[in-house]
């Protein structure tokens, strides 16, 4: 059944846009027929009792009692990468149960943004977020956001660890996570270039443990991608 992001009000909305497009054009839907929607909290069945040339208006019908997050919070905390890179792992790590992605200026970023553009990335990060956890049946939407350095993203972390080829403490994702105990997690993945001089010593000094993945190194969005299918499965959440 499709399933639309909308903001709901008095068990009332409206599909415009792009999923209006989606909706009357690839869909044909019509008058009546039923279908899902998400408000970022809950997933709801929903019917459509009229289409213009605009919108697509409907009627919230029942919430749906299938739980599709997972239990634990887990936060994405990446070195901005460069080109499409960033839509990727927007992509993916939402299919598999991020909670939040917080994007940041890293020392070696090679791509830097002025507010204009940050502005529009954010935006464009955003709808991504939304339209992947549509697919997946996600009740709530990820927030996506992009901080000017690592300090800045590490303001409301919990948990955290580094990601980090060179990891000194010999430890492996299944050491710092468990299935019985953790609430919530956060990683670090330096972008292209790798994690920096400053932000190494800075999550020194916050105490962040570092943590191996393996013999091979990896590309910045396969790690990003790996970590969290790699926590989900030690968390039990794909069981």
């Amino acid at each position: 059944m499709p399933r639309f992001s909308v903001k709901t009000e008095n068990g009332k909305a409206k599909i415009t846009d792009e999923a209006y497009r989606h909706l009357t054009r690839s869909l044909r839907a019509k008058t009546g027929d039923i279908i899902e929607i998400t408000d970022g909290e809950n997933n709801y069945t929903a019917v459509i009792d009229n289409i213009d040339k605009s919108a697509a208006y409907i009627s919230v019908l029942e919430r749906c009692e299938t739980d599709t997050e997972p239990k634990v919070r887990v936060t994405l905390i990446q070195g901005l990468p460069k080109g499409e890179k960033s839509e990727l792992i927007i992509q993916k790590c939402v299919e598999l149960g991020v909670y939040e992605i917080v994007f940041f200026a890293a020392e070696r970023s090679i791509v830097k943004l002025d507010n204009k553009q940050k502005t529009a990335k954010l935006e464009r990060y955003n709808k991504i977020a939304a339209s992947a956890a549509e697919q997946c049946g996600r009740a709530i939407v990820p927030s996506v956001c992009i901080a000017d350095s690592l300090n800045e993203a590490l303001s409301k972390a919990e948990n955290t660890v580094l990601v980090y080829e060179k990891a000194t403490d010999g430890a492996s994702l299944r050491n710092v996570i468990s299935k019985e105990s953790t609430k919530s997690f956060s990683y670090i993945i330096g972008p292209e270039g790798g994690i920096g001089e400053s932000e190494l010593s800075l999550c020194r000094e916050k105490n962040i443990p570092q943590i191996t993945l393996g013999k091979r190194i990896l590309r910045t969005e396969t790690a990003a991608i790996a970590v969290l299918a790699s926590a989900m499965c030690l968390l039990g959440e794909m069981e």
